[in-house]
């Protein structure tokens, strides 16, 4: 695999370096360590601090990242289901090989992103500056660019097993503040120097974790997950087999920057002699085609794939119906505008490519209501803040409030502008991201049944 970013090219794992024992010998084994795991008592340890809250200080941590970077190596092992002594490697993300790669990412607010996956012989590489966002295959010497920003928050939400899964995870994690028991203090090696840490478990619903929190900054150093021999396969993971005894997973942090992060660390420089591709070439094997499909999911882009039980639309499919709320108070039900072309234009306030294409919308929009045409902006930014923002800017047409990010869910956007034309018939007639203009959206209209030349 091609250098780039921060990645690294890494080795895979050895699916037979565990000594076969009897399968009863070793199921025993493993219920009994894992069952004293669940039930041992707490102990107390020269801390001030309870479990809960250590539990507590990492959600609030989490939850006020703003400007970081992570890097991440992640392993993953399981136990076969003929024989649970035997372990092997779960495939990784890009659907090939064993589960060991390592993750960089690296955020700055607002739309500063730079994320860099390398497991085996696959990789990939996404960069945005707030303007620009760039994809990158280095299997393929490609590289895509679009006018958009990521969203951080559907970034960070994606079930995709990346540093982001445990963004939000820890995020979260003071809603098991109640289960989480002090297992004692330990010291994780990092960037060279030993950190202290707390070790606390957190029971799973499918086995158990084991967090070590940095006693300082109240970050999570290393995660350990082990499933309970009989859990059985775990549906909200794609990537993890159908039949599992049991098995363990471990990430761990070998870089942790709480920022602030440079600039140029969200600069794209094109690799030598990478290729410009409005899309990346047709799949030829198992590396490319998962390769292209993490990116698509990252970007929202990639539509057939299935998300928590959401599959997300396709053109000339019927459109999903939503209801929310407007900057003015009402109510906007998509399938009430029947009979009519709906433009759903997803934004936000920080999105420089976004300014262009509202001005392109407020154009259309002035010239096309009489038509029958509604255009329709969804923010997920608290309400004062649109509200500022159009007043600043003097946008008339309809802004509906997407604050718990529901219609951004249904219709699979990561990245903004994100623009959606439905038909009178309730049909998706022309989608893109990035910011296409007045040229692209008048073609975009033509799809959908309306002549929009001036």
């Amino acid at each position: 695999m091609r250098s780039f970013g921060h990645g690294k090219r890494l080795q895979p794992l050895d699916a037979q370096n565990v000594r076969p024992q009897s399968f009863w010998t070793a199921k025993l084994c493993a219920t009994l360590l894992l069952g004293l795991a669940l039930v041992a008592p707490a102990v107390s340890f020269a801390t001030d601090l309870t479990a809960e809250q250590i539990v507590a200080k990492v959600s609030q941590t989490y939850s006020a990242l703003s400007s970081f970077r992570f890097v991440e190596r992640q392993e993953s092992r399981e136990a076969t289901d003929a024989d649970p002594s035997v372990m092997y490697a779960v495939p990784d993300p890009f659907g090939n090989g064993p589960a060991q790669g390592e993750t960089d990412l690296a955020v700055s607010t607002p739309g500063m992103i730079r994320l860099v996956v390398s497991s085996g012989e696959g990789g990939i590489l996404l960069v945005s500056d707030g303007r620009k966002t760039w994809a990158y295959i280095p299997n393929l010497n490609e590289y895509t660019e679009t006018d958009a920003a990521p969203l951080l928050q559907e970034l960070w939400a994606h079930p995709v097993r990346l540093i982001g899964n445990d963004l939000a995870r820890y995020r979260g994690l003071s809603r098991e503040a109640g289960r989480a028991k002090l297992r004692g203090e330990e010291t994780v090696s990092l960037g060279g120097q030993e950190v202290r840490c707390y070790v606390v478990g957190v029971p799973d619903r499918s086995g158990s974790r084991r967090l070590w929190v940095d006693e300082q900054r109240f970050i999570v150093l290393r995660d350990e997950w082990i499933s309970t021999p009989g859990t059985g396969a775990d549906n909200a993971n794609p990537y993890r087999s159908e039949l599992l005894d049991a098995g363990v997973s471990t990430s761990r942090l070998t870089k942790a920057d709480l920022g602030p992060i440079s600039n140029d660390a969200f600069q794209f420089d094109v690799p030598s002699g990478a290729r410009r591709v409005d899309s990346f070439s047709p799949p030829a094997g198992p590396l490319q085609r998962g390769e292209e499909v993490l990116l698509g999911r990252l970007m929202g882009s990639e539509m057939e794939h299935v998300v928590q039980g959401t599959e997300y639309v396709l053109q000339g499919s019927k459109a999903r119906d939503f209801t929310v709320a407007s900057l003015g108070g009402e109510n906007v039900r998509l399938h009430g505008l029947h009979n009519k072309i709906v433009v759903l234009d997803f934004w936000a306030s920080w999105c420089m490519p976004c300014q262009g294409e509202l001005a392109a919308i407020q154009k259309l929009h002035d010239e096309l209501a009489s038509k029958g045409v509604v255009f329709l902006g969804i923010d997920e930014e608290r309400s004062e803040t649109v509200e500022d923002f159009v007043k600043a800017h003097g946008y008339t047409f309809p802004m509906l409030l997407d604050s718990k990010q529901t219609v951004h869910g249904l219709y699979g956007v990561r990245c903004v502008p994100r623009t959606v034309v439905i038909n009178r018939k309730g049909k998706i007639a022309a989608e893109y991201i990035g910011a296409g203009g007045e040229e692209q959206l008048r073609r975009a209209l033509k799809s959908a049944g309306l002549n929009t030349t001036p």
